[in-house]
């Protein structure tokens, strides 16, 4: 029993240090939301993320956006958006709710090949590396 212990708390130390990220690692990284969790990503547009140092930019379906960015381990602070403010009827929706979850998003992690951001266990947004 206390061998079977040993290795299970070995396993929850080693699967926590993989879920660690480095700010360093994804700068210059593209992304491209694939899921936005409680809804059905429309067809006519598309959100993006791009990380530059401690700056993100991208397109929030409409809209182009910019902010700052932190991250040390796990966590992660995106600093206050800014964006242009075209009117898109048909957008807006997916926009204010990929906008929100990205200055919510508190937790930063990798699951295989795709970029998870989530408020405190709670998944916000999952992306897809585009380069």
């Amino acid at each position: 029993m206390k061998n079977y212990l040993y290795v299970l708390f070995l396993a929850c130390l080693l699967g926590s240090c993989l879920e660690k990220v480095d700010l360093a690692s994804l700068n210059g990284s593209k992304w491209e939301l694939t899921e936005l969790p409680g809804k059905t990503l429309p067809a006519n547009g598309k959100g993006t993320l791009n990380i530059d140092g401690n700056k993100i930019g991208g397109k929030a379906f409409c809209n182009g956006f910019g902010g700052s960015v932190e991250v040390t381990g796990n966590k992660i602070r995106i600093g206050e958006i800014i964006s242009t403010k075209m009117f898109c009827e048909q957008l807006s929706e997916f926009e204010q709710a990929y906008i929100s979850a990205l200055e919510r998003a508190n937790t930063v992690k990798m699951e295989g090949a795709k970029l998870v951001l989530s408020d405190d266990g709670q998944k916000l947004l999952v992306f897809s590396k585009t380069n």
